[in-house]
């Protein structure tokens, strides 16, 4: 036996066996009434027009469950390189107090000058 014919209703597109199913079926996109403009059900997130509150929840399942991705970390800072011994550091007050540290060496082995006779 031939398929029976099915009928398409022309808010969502579904399928139905038979005429009276298709119009029970369009009271849901109606309000509850058969009669009438398909009553429309808006996205929150993207502003699309569904005919159903089920195919609205559907697609907002569907299109919108996923967590936004959250903007890049910032890349971690450059070091900064000691220009007496090479040693890199993470921020310029530990630069400057590694620095102090050569600075202090080199004042302890340089024994103070005399000055020069007349």
């Amino acid at each position: 036996p031939p398929p029976p014919p099915r009928y398409r209703c022309p808010d969502c597109g579904r399928l139905l066996p038979s005429p009276a199913q298709l119009l029970a079926h369009q009271t849901q996109h109606r309000g509850g009434g058969g009669t009438g403009p398909p009553v429309r059900y808006r996205c929150g997130e993207c502003r699309a027009l569904f005919p159903s509150p089920a195919l609205c929840l559907q697609h907002g399942q569907t299109h919108h469950f996923h967590p936004r991705n959250p903007p890049p970390a910032a890349p971690p800072p450059e070091p900064y390189e000691c220009s007496e011994c090479g040693r890199l550091l993470p921020t310029p007050e530990e630069l400057l107090e590694h620095q102090g540290d050569h600075f202090a060496a080199t004042e302890k082995e340089t024994p103070d000058a005399e000055p020069d006779p007349p």
